[in-house]
């Protein structure tokens, strides 16, 4: 009979404490403001024409609507031109970029993937129609 109730009691310890600790952990998580290792940040996409790059500050700009957005570049970014992969130093003012981003906590962000040029190598919609119609 002791048995039972130990087993009862230490079942009942157990359910209280499990619904206990996730509801701390949670309330710790929520008020330190920091993501848990759990959660990736989601990645946003982005294009707009290039109005300034800093590769020694490993930042480039892209022309916004009331001021420029402003991209960071770390060392796991992916930075591809033409299929190639390329560095900041191959970006020139004025080019189209696009690509993958995180927000950061300041408004800026963290470019994951960068993209020189236009997803069909520069061409655009229209003339790559008009090449279509005169062949």
């Amino acid at each position: 009979m002791k048995s039972i109730k130990s087993i009862i009691a230490s079942c009942i310890v157990i359910v209280v404490l499990g619904t206990i600790l996730p509801k701390s952990q949670a309330a710790e998580g929520a008020s330190s403001g920091v993501p848990r290792s759990s959660e990736k940040a989601r990645t946003i996409p982005f294009n707009g024409k290039l109005v300034a790059v800093n590769a020694q500050e490993m930042v480039f700009k892209l022309r916004g609507k009331e001021k420029p957005r402003v991209f960071h570049v770390g060392p796991e970014t992916r930075i591809m031109k033409e299929g190639e992969r390329a560095t900041l130093a191959d970006m020139g003012d004025g080019d189209m970029v696009g690509g993958s981003a995180v927000r950061r906590g300041d408004g800026e962000f963290d470019a994951v993937t960068v993209r020189i040029g236009t997803k069909n190598g520069g061409v655009s919609k229209g003339e790559k129609n008009k090449k279509k119609a005169s062949e």
